[in-house]
């Protein structure tokens, strides 16, 4: 029954963390607008589509294109420090979400059709992230796992 109850979490939090991941990500966008002079026209932020973020006009448009990965990275990481200084209980699931993002925004990266953002410096930041990330998840994944079973053996 424990089993159930942990593939029922995954079930609820996946598309939690999927719209989750897509607001952040778009609030980069519009902060990166904001900051370069952009004007925002239209956010697209539906659970059932692939969000997006009009600007126009765009006088920066790689600054506006790479805010969007660098804060729906940078805010989940965040959150999880955060997290795991103040010693949450679930503390697990801001490490998944925050896991999640960095797979998410290194997708919207790696489809993207401009070369310009693939630039040495971006690979470096993202092995960078990577082995934070890793680092984290590494250091305690022992207290993680046995609180997430310990919280998958409450629900029953």
């Amino acid at each position: 029954m424990a089993r159930f109850h942990q593939l029922l979490l995954v079930a609820t939090f996946l598309p939690l963390c999927w719209f989750a991941m897509m607001a952040v990500h778009e609030l980069g966008h519009i902060v990166g607008a904001s900051l370069t002079g952009g004007t925002v026209t239209k956010v697209v932020l539906h659970p059932f589509t692939i969000s997006r973020t009009d600007v126009s006009p765009n006088p920066q448009p790689l600054a506006v294109a790479w805010a969007g990965p660098m804060v729906g990275v940078l805010v989940p990481l965040v959150l999880l420090a955060v997290f795991r200084l103040a010693n949450v209980r679930w503390c697990y699931l801001a490490q998944f979400f925050a896991g999640f993002c960095l797979i998410a925004n290194k997708l919207a990266f790696a489809s993207s059709t401009s070369d310009s953002c693939a630039t040495p410096a971006f690979h470096l930041f993202w092995v960078s992230v990577r082995i934070v990330v890793t680092s984290l998840a590494c250091s305690s994944s022992t207290a993680i796992r046995s609180s997430a079973f310990s919280a998958a053996s409450n629900f029953a």
